[in-house]
């Protein structure tokens, strides 16, 4: 699998958790401790937000690249707060993704939100969340857990998230991005190429696709509730 399936495969699951911290967030500031590896988000009007994380890596503005965290020795980062980082090295060094392993990667070639959907989808986190400042960003990965997410969504859900997700994100094959984000909720599938289906207890969903993978049709049926 290269780089760009690994892409597909996370991008739709990643994007659904992007949406419900986006809701939970909404404007804030942040502020991070190396001490603690927690990360604060001041809400103007309302609660302040602490959350676990991990630091996945860095943009730096002036070389116009990405630095993985566990390469980031100057800024002595604890261990503890690389583990996702070098988690994600040893897959890339086991499965010959070199962007997942090299060092450092320049931004026209690679970017952190990019690196971060990824990240977010392989290590079944609760998102990601990009910390801007002066000279670049921080990209923090907010571990399973952390926000008490709800339980997996309902069909109507998936269908929408998933047809919206296709138009803003480059992922080439909408075929291997739905049945990543169906096997991330857990949902049956049944595959009878070009076709996926999946079933849950509300209904079923039918997605038709073209001989690239693209999407041709998507169907849900909900079943009737009982009385």
């Amino acid at each position: 699998m290269d780089f760009d399936d690994l892409y597909d495969e996370n991008a739709v699951i990643a994007w659904d958790k992007q949406l419900l911290l986006s809701e939970i967030l909404g404007e804030c500031r942040w502020d991070f401790s190396l001490r603690t590896g927690v990360l604060e988000f001041t809400r103007p009007g309302r609660s302040t937000i602490e959350v676990p994380a991990q630091i996945l890596g860095s943009e730096s503005e002036g070389a116009g690249t990405w630095l993985w965290a566990w390469a980031n020795t100057a800024s002595q980062i604890p261990a503890q707060l690389v583990e996702a980082s070098l988690e994600l090295r040893m897959w890339g060094e086991a499965n010959g993704v070199e962007v997942l392993c090299a060092p450092e990667t320049p931004l026209d070639e690679v970017d952190g939100h990019t690196l971060s959907i990824v990240a977010s989808g392989m290590l079944a986190a609760d998102g990601y969340y990009r910390g801007p400042h002066d000279g670049g960003a921080v990209f923090f990965l907010i571990p399973e857990g952390a926000l008490n997410r709800p339980l997996p969504p309902a069909l109507p859900h998936v269908a929408t998230t998933f047809t919206e997700a296709i138009r803003q994100l480059p992922i080439r094959s909408h075929r291997r991005a739905l049945l990543g984000y169906l096997d991330a909720y857990g949902f049956e599938t049944v595959q009878e190429v070009p076709m996926v289906r999946a079933t849950c207890a509300d209904g079923e969903l039918t997605a038709h696709f073209d001989s690239l993978g693209r999407l041709a049709k998507l169907e849900s049926t909900m079943h009737p509730r009982r009385p």
